[in-house]
């Protein structure tokens, strides 16, 4: 098993993925391998790499993906685990940094290493800051010089100062906890961050800050790929998980995903998922004091995309929902609750995708 330093990358040099052209087309089977592999009949044949690790390693995945010649009109999507939100008067955790390419370019013949990182854990009900997430590679195995999605950042929790417990920086940041004086920011987002090839975009942001003199205590949600988390207030509560970034061509259905129905924003009873089905890497929402809902405020929705709704002892739950496997999303937030926790942050993916017809 290899440690999350190996990823590291030093220079935007990879020998493998070019932006020249390529040799034609041959059967869609004898392409490439790797993955779990679909032909939803667009067009494009895409290789999907997920993770099911135990929390807090990231294996290589079980197959490298093989070019096996020039591939002409490819796109990756890689996004790396979420962060998990914080526990009393938490903080959403912050979604997996993302990187893919809007636009198209020509992947060289050979073969790569696929690492997916896995979400932040859990966190027991006491007084936590959330866990970081893993990062995701992806790039030859020879040179290092990987594309690379950093892993989300945690969620903090109710703390005295704002380095002990206050959430973690990561590819989006988590939110900030709930802390005396103040005011105090969010936790950055790291990505972008090493720079990538010219086809590659990097997309991470900020966690929410902590406003001062809160009677509620309202921590911030945590960052999303497509933007900053917001900063808790007494009204409403908790802060809202940032948005997740919309990827088009790799709409959930056609990458084996489950389409979500839409839930409008106002909706408080769970995930906020977007009707295109294409948001990836959304942050987790932050769970607030009960005088906040009893005083007419609420928890911090999740960020479209696969965030976490966060949540609080003055509803039915008391517990922050976990952020959504394969699309990065950050764990909410949690007051605590002795049963039912499970603020897991949602696990990353890699899919690559290329024209067939």
């Amino acid at each position: 098993m290899l440690g999350n330093q190996w990823y590291r990358k030093e220079r935007p040099l990879l020998s493998l993925l070019g932006m020249g052209g390529g040799a034609g087309k041959g059967s869609s089977s004898a392409m490439a391998t790797g993955g779990t592999e679909y032909e939803p009949g667009n067009g494009y044949r895409y290789h999907v790499y997920t993770c099911n690790p135990s929390p807090g390693s990231s294996p290589l995945s079980d197959s490298p993906f093989t070019a096996n010649q020039a591939l002409p009109g490819a796109q990756i999507l890689l996004v790396a685990g979420g962060g998990s939100g914080g526990s009393y008067y938490g903080a959403g955790g912050g979604a997996g940094g993302l990187c893919w390419s809007p636009q198209t370019f020509t992947m060289n013949a050979g073969a790569y290493n696929v690492v997916v990182g896995a979400g932040g854990a859990t966190v027991p009900t006491s007084s936590n800051q959330g866990n970081k997430g893993d990062n995701s590679a992806f790039g030859p195995p020879t040179d290092g010089n990987d594309i690379l999605s950093h892993g989300g950042g945690a969620g903090g929790r109710l703390t005295a100062t704002p380095t002990n417990g206050g959430g973690q920086s990561g590819g989006s940041g988590g939110g900030k906890g709930s802390q005396p004086g103040g005011p105090h920011s969010g936790n950055a987002g790291t990505q972008p961050g090493v720079p990538t090839p010219p086809y590659m975009s990097e997309h991470g942001a900020d966690g929410g800050a902590y406003n001062p003199n809160l009677s509620g205590y309202a921590p911030g949600g945590g960052g999303g790929a497509g933007g900053n988390g917001n900063s808790g207030t007494q009204q409403p509560g908790g802060g809202n998980g940032g948005p997740g970034l919309p990827c088009p061509g790799f709409e959930y259905p056609l990458v084996g995903l489950t389409p979500y129905a839409f839930s409008p924003t106002g909706d408080n009873s769970g995930p906020y998922f977007h009707p295109a089905n294409n948001h990836y890497a959304g942050g987790g929402g932050a769970g607030c004091y009960a005088a906040c809902t009893t005083s007419g405020g609420r928890d911090g929705r999740a960020g479209v995309g696969g965030g976490g709704m966060g949540h609080n002892t003055g509803t039915s739950y008391g517990y922050g929902e976990k952020g959504f496997d394969g699309l990065g999303g950050g764990g909410g937030g949690y007051h605590p609750c002795p049963t039912n926790k499970n603020n897991k942050a949602g696990n990353g993916i890699c899919i690559i995708r290329y024209p067939i017809s």
